[in-house]
């Protein structure tokens, strides 16, 4: 008579795995947190300065002013050919791009909108930073970024934290 070997684990085994697979898990967590909301920042700002440079084509296209009103506090924006965004042409929800939590700071802090005329200069409110953060701030591996918006109506994104002004990083002086 043959023995038949039965092939598997034992519920203590599987169990065990299961306990060292947690630990491991609870572990790498902060960090994978970090990660994750350094991720919306980068995506908040990209798209907010996608929103930026889209108001800037629009103006010259259309040869007039087209405004760049942002949501308060949030990542979310209009565009606008009135100052207060009333009459929306197109608009990005905050909740579309970061979900809500990231938010958004304005320096100079009057600033309300950004303006640009038919020749792609921003008129109203530049040069202007809009500094993006998340809930746990910028310290540690979150890495906070800012947009960055010329009287020329230049737009870019950099990393205030690069202080190597050579570095294309570097939000510079």
């Amino acid at each position: 008579m043959l023995k038949t070997l039965s092939a598997g684990f034992t519920l203590i085994e599987l169990a065990i795995v299961l306990v060292i697979l947690a630990f491991l898990l609870s572990l790498g967590m902060p960090a994978f947190t970090g990660v994750l909301e350094s991720s919306r920042i980068k995506a908040a700002a990209s798209g907010f300065g996608m929103g930026l440079q889209h108001a800037r084509v629009e103006a010259i296209s259309r040869n007039t002013t087209v405004w760049f009103v942002p949501e308060s506090g949030v990542a979310g924006w209009v565009l606008s050919t009135v100052s207060d965004g009333s009459t929306p042409f197109e608009s990005k929800p905050s909740a579309e791009s970061s979900g809500n939590q990231v938010t958004v700071a304005i320096d100079p802090t009057t600033v309300t909108a950004v303006s640009f005329n038919s020749l792609g200069r921003a008129t109203a409110g530049a040069p202007v930073n809009f500094n993006f953060s998340g809930p746990s701030g910028c310290s540690g591996e979150i890495r906070c970024l800012r947009v960055r918006v010329s009287a020329g109506g230049q737009v870019r994104v950099c990393d205030p934290a690069v202080t190597n002004t050579a570095d294309t990083r570097s939000c510079g002086t």
